[in-house]
C-alpha cells in the first residue's frame, strides 16, 4: 500500500472522521509525522487519532491503556513475533491537543528504547528526570558527567555493574540499609561493608544530599547513554 501524499510505502493508517464518516489516511512515516505535528489532524471535522483511541481504549488508567495497546499490537500478525516498543502520551481533552500528545508519545518511545532497550514500554508521565536529560544534545558532556561523578563505577565491568546496582538500590530506598539488604539478598553486615567500599570510590553519599542527587542523575544518564 502506498502513501497518499508521496507514493512511498505506507506505514501509518490514520482514521479521519469527517461528518461522522470514517475515512482512512494511508501515510508513510514522514508524511504521518508532518500530518500529526502540523495541526492538520486537529482541524474541523477530525475525530482524530486521539478520538479513535479514546473509543478503542475505554479503560481507567494509563497503565491499562499501555497494556491494551500492547495487546492490540502483539495480536496484529507479526507484532507478536517482532520486537516493538510502545510510548504513551498524557491523556488529552480533545483533538486540538493531538500534535502535543504525538510528540509526547514519540519522546516516551525514544527515551524508553534508550533506557530499557528494544521492546520498551513507556509512558510520558513516567519518564521523570529522563525527560530533562534527553534535552541535552551533547552526548560527550553527558558521558563526561557520568565519569566525573561515578569514577571507577562508570567502567564497563562486571564488578562495576554489581556495585552500581548496589548503589542504585541504596538510593532507591533513601539509604535504608535493612531494606536494601533485603532487596539485594545480602547479609546486613555484607551491605555495610559494601557501603564503606562505595564511599571510598564515590564519596560520602550517605551524609551528602547533593552527592546523592549527582549519583542518581549519573546512574540515569548511564542507563540512557550506555558505557
Amino acid at each position: 500500500m502506498k502513501c497518499q501524499k508521496c507514493e512511498k510505502p505506507a506505514t501509518f493508517h490514520i482514521t479521519e472522521l469527517t461528518g461522522g464518516t470514517p475515512e482512512e489516511l494511508h501515510l508513510c512515516e514522514d508524511c504521518a509525522h508532518q500530518f500529526l505535528t502540523s495541526g492538520a489532524a486537529s482541524g474541523p471535522g477530525m475525530g482524530s487519532l486521539a478520538g479513535a483511541l479514546a473509543q478503542q481504549l475505554a479503560v481507567s488508567s494509563t497503565a491499562e491503556q499501555l497494556a491494551e495497546l500492547d495487546r492490540q499490537v502483539a495480536g496484529d500478525r507479526g507484532g507478536g513475533r517482532l520486537s516493538f516498543s510502545l510510548g504513551l502520551s498524557r491523556i488529552i481533552p480533545g483533538p486540538a491537543e493531538l500534535p502535543r500528545a504525538y510528540e509526547q508519545a514519540r519522546t516516551a518511545v525514544r527515551i524508553g528504547r534508550r533506557v530499557q532497550g528494544p521492546g520498551a514500554r513507556s509512558t510520558f508521565d513516567q519518564l521523570g528526570a529522563y525527560r530533562l536529560l534527553a534535552l541535552i544534545p551533547d552526548g560527550a558532556e553527558l558521558r563526561g558527567f557520568v565519569t566525573d561523578v561515578l569514577g571507577e563505577l562508570a567502567e564497563d565491568t562486571a564488578e562495576a555493574a554489581d556495585l552500581r546496582h548496589t548503589l542504585e538500590t541504596l538510593l532507591d530506598t533513601n539509604g535504608n540499609v535493612a531494606e536494601s539488604a533485603r532487596r539485594l539478598h545480602f547479609h546486613y553486615n555484607t551491605l555495610r561493608y559494601r557501603i564503606e567500599k562505595l564511599e571510598r570510590m564515590v564519596g560520602p553519599f550517605t551524609t551528602s544530599p547533593q552527592l546523592r542527587l549527582d549519583l542518581a542523575l549519573a546512574l540515569r544518564v548511564r542507563h540512557m547513554t550506555g558505557p
